[in-house]
């Protein structure tokens, strides 16, 4: 809430962590008391706790919003005849076609990072596809390290438990930092 300590819970846990904890005690409570729980009066309930805290809001809404809109997209789209799911996109068929057509030429096309320059590849010469090489495995080393940041974190959660509910931000950049050398 406004005003508190920074350095509190609140501020080292993902909105999903608070909330979590905060149901957690009342369904703990009516446990305990061997009441029956209501998942709408509780939703409800939560709500209403909740309600005036903007800053709470906003950070569960940037952290949930997205996976629910993909899922939303796929479900509407995702066995459509007309629509093809590309990555972060669903594409008209016929947008994705010209698409897949334009993969097919992309050596043609594809522009090649050398040091700062950016080269087209049938333009690059012996140095510069060394140089080039030496940019993507260093590359690959990156991947390999989120690679292992992505099973660090995986060990350190329960099956059914996700990243947010157990890590903020920061908390996963700290454990990236310190895997720096280990890949």
């Amino acid at each position: 809430m406004p005003g508190e300590d920074i350095s509190s819970d609140r501020w080292t846990q993902s909105a999903r962590g608070i909330l979590r904890q905060w149901i957690n005690e009342q369904i703990n409570t009516a446990v305990e008391d061997g009441q029956s729980i209501s998942i709408p009066t509780l939703t409800s309930e939560t709500i209403a706790h909740f309600r005036a805290d903007g800053e709470l809001i906003q950070r569960l809404m940037e952290e949930q919003l997205q996976p629910i809109v993909t899922q939303l997209v796929a479900q509407r789209v995702g066995h459509s005849r007309n629509y093809v799911l590309a990555g972060d996109r669903a594409l008209p068929r016929h947008q994705f076609a010209q698409m897949a057509e334009q993969l097919a030429k992309r050596w043609e096309r594809w522009i090649e990072h050398v040091g700062v320059l950016q080269v087209p590849v049938l333009s690059m010469t012996k140095t510069d596809l060394v140089q080039a090489a030496m940019d993507r495995e260093n590359q690959g080393r990156r991947e390999l390290r989120m690679g292992a940041l992505w099973r660090s974190l995986a060990d350190q959660l329960k099956e059914t438990e996700c990243v947010g509910d157990r890590f903020t931000s920061e908390q996963i950049e700290q454990l990236y930092q310190s895997l720096e050398g280990e890949v």
